[in-house]
C-alpha cells in the first residue's frame, strides 16, 4: 500500500512541474477525435495506455482496466464554447505520456415560429375598377413565399407586400387568390372578387 502511495505521489510531481514530457506511444484516445463538434453535454472519452501504472485527465485519476483501456465520462457545463482535456499516463518507469483533446460544445439556437397571418388591405373583397391594372397590398408575418394571382410576389424585410395583378381583356370579373406558405406546409389564402367596368 505505502508503495502504491508513493509511486501515486510521484506521478502527481511529475504532472505538475515535468518539463521533459513527451508523447509517448503507450497513451491512444480513441474517441473523441481532435477538435471533435458535439451537441450534447454528455461526452466519453476512450482509449489506452498501455502499460501505464496510473492516468489522470484534467488532473481527475481515471481507473485503467487489465489491458490499460479507460471510459472516463464526463459533463459540459455550458454550451457554445470550447474545452480542452489534458490526459498524462505514468508508465512502469515513470515516464509521462501526454494526450491532448479540444472538444467543441456548439448547441444551435431554438427558432420559435410564431403563427402565420396574411392581410390584404387593398383592394377589399368585391373591389370595383375602371382599370385593368390592380395593386394589392398587405402584409404577411412568419411566411417563407407568396404568390398573388398565380405569380410570385416580393416580400419585404417588414413583412409587407406590393405587386401589381392584371385583369384579362376577356373579363369583367375575376378572382384574385392571395396565397401565403411557409416551407412547413401550412398554407394561408385570401380571395379578392374584383369586378371591372371599362369605359
Amino acid at each position: 500500500m505505502i508503495g502504491f502511495l508513493i509511486r501515486f505521489f510521484r506521478f502527481f510531481l511529475l504532472v505538475l512541474v515535468v518539463g521533459s514530457v513527451t508523447h509517448a506511444a503507450g497513451l491512444v484516445v480513441q474517441s473523441p477525435i481532435q477538435d471533435f463538434k458535439t451537441a450534447s453535454a454528455d461526452i466519453v472519452i476512450k482509449g489506452q495506455a498501455l502499460g501505464a501504472h496510473g492516468l489522470k485527465i484534467n488532473g481527475v485519476y481515471v481507473s485503467l482496466d487489465d489491458q490499460g483501456f479507460f471510459n472516463y465520462r464526463d459533463t459540459l457545463p455550458s454550451p457554445n464554447m470550447s474545452y480542452n482535456y489534458d490526459l498524462a499516463a505514468l508508465s512502469s518507469d515513470y515516464k509521462i505520456s501526454t494526450v491532448s483533446r479540444r472538444i467543441h460544445y456548439r448547441v444551435p439556437p431554438i427558432i420559435v415560429r410564431v403563427a402565420p397571418s396574411l392581410s390584404v388591405s387593398t383592394p377589399v373583397n368585391n373591389f370595383v375598377s375602371y382599370k385593368r391594372k390592380i395593386l394589392f397590398k398587405g402584409r404577411v408575418d412568419d411566411v417563407d413565399s407568396l404568390s398573388i394571382d398565380g405569380e410570385s410576389a416580393v416580400i419585404s424585410k417588414e413583412g409587407t407586400f406590393f405587386h401589381k395583378v392584371t385583369i384579362p381583356e376577356t373579363v369583367s370579373r375575376h378572382s384574385v387568390s392571395v396565397v401565403a406558405r411557409q416551407t412547413s406546409g401550412v398554407e394561408l389564402k385570401q380571395t379578392i372578387q374584383i369586378f371591372y367596368k371599362g369605359k
